[in-house]
């Protein structure tokens, strides 16, 4: 039973930081054209934070796949990416509730 909890808790994480994501990626995109000068970054399991600035929006950035692979994206390709990867996990989610 604890098993099955922590596999279920650490779903529900994976879920928010894709959220989090998803909620910056909207931010970025909103800014199209001009630079984003106030932004914080997560540089590790929301235990160190750093400020950043991003000079193009429209850029490349590179986002967690899963399995320690981190893709190259576009910003567009990135908020499809974690929608579809916040659907999976809900998914995901229910499957480890119901069992």
């Amino acid at each position: 039973l604890e098993a099955a909890v922590k596999a279920r808790e650490e779903v529900e994480l994976d879920i928010k930081e894709y959220e989090a994501l998803q909620a910056k990626l909207a931010n970025i995109e909103e800014k199209k054209g001009q630079s984003v000068k106030d932004t914080v970054v997560d540089l590790g399991h929301e235990l160190i934070y750093c400020k950043a600035a991003i000079d193009d929006p429209s850029r490349i950035i590179y986002v967690h796949a899963g399995m320690g692979f981190h893709v190259e994206m576009t910003i567009d390709e990135a908020r499809t990416f974690v929608g579809k990867r916040i659907a999976l996990l809900k998914q995901s989610l229910e499957l480890k509730t119901h069992k």
